[in-house]
């Protein structure tokens, strides 16, 4: 489900950063220096790489438990949360290139532009929408869900 989703989101995260990179690196003719050398810069630099690298571990860790572990409710509900909050860290890190980005950059048809739309696209799928995935990694883990409610039924009717 949702890490599977998440996949192409990742890939053009990175490759938004490296385009991005590219454009904060270059030099400025003439002068040697990077015209974009700036505290706005290199921080936008700094979190999007890290929460770049962070929704990638997120998913990571999320298919190495989908191919490995016992399918429990509460595996299903952690890596749908790990996808949605991944999707979410991807979406907030190319935003912020594209805001801090140079205007050829964020021409319509440019590449950053077309690498913001499709993390936005993947970002907008219903799968990976926090607020439904939210509420039942919170019913699995709080035991509150349904499936918990039978398991403390079952227990209930097996000690009496």
């Amino acid at each position: 489900g949702g890490p599977l989703f998440c996949a192409p989101a990742l890939g053009a995260a990175r490759r938004a950063l490296a385009v991005w990179s590219a454009w904060a690196a270059a030099k400025a003719p003439g002068s040697g220096r990077p015209p974009h050398d700036s505290a706005a810069v290199r921080e936008t630099l700094a979190v999007t790489s890290a929460h770049i690298d962070a929704a990638g571990l997120l998913l990571e860790r999320a298919a190495r438990r989908a191919d490995c572990d016992p399918v429990t409710p509460a595996l299903v509900t952690g890596n749908q949360r790990d996808a949605a909050v991944a999707v979410g860290l991807l979406a907030d890190s190319v935003d912020r290139l594209f805001r801090t980005a140079g205007s050829p950059l964020r021409a319509g048809s440019g590449e950053l532009t077309r690498l913001w739309r499709d993390v936005h696209t993947v970002a907008s799928h219903g799968v990976l929408r926090l607020e439904p995935v939210a509420a039942a990694y919170a019913s699995t883990a709080l035991g509150t869900g349904t499936d918990a409610a039978a398991a403390r039924a079952s227990t209930a009717s097996r000690s009496a």
